[in-house]
């Protein structure tokens, strides 16, 4: 069930991009495509099964932010504030094929929804 659930809300969202005759962002693209709003939710708010992500630029910087993307359980095993964090959800942040390009649009897009 969880997995249709989460088809269904990354087909709506990809419907929603395509059909609004808006231009989403090359990180937003990223972020949908690769999967983010399944458990950070579409508005970067957080669900039961993610934290939100809106206000980033508290705690992170680009750099940091592009280490966590590229190794999330590496980097969380060095950060107690992400640990604490992570506790909280039952679904650990997965390590996502990506290459160095759509890993800083990402960043940027998350860094930049947080200003």
């Amino acid at each position: 069930m969880f997995v249709n659930l989460a088809r269904n809300w990354f087909v709506v969202c990809l419907v929603a991009l395509t059909t609004c005759g808006c231009t989403a962002s090359p990180g937003r693209k990223v972020y949908i495509e690769s999967g983010c709003a399944r458990c950070h939710g579409g508005g970067l708010s957080g669900t039961q099964m993610g934290p939100p992500l809106k206000d980033l630029q508290q705690n992170w910087g680009k750099d940091q932010l592009l280490k966590f993307l590229k190794s999330p359980n590496g980097y969380k095993k060095q950060n107690e504030r992400l640990q604490r964090i992570a506790a909280r959800f039952r679904v650990p942040m997965p390590a996502f094929s990506m290459d160095d390009t759509s890993r800083g649009r990402l960043a940027d897009y998350l860094l930049e929804q947080s200003k």
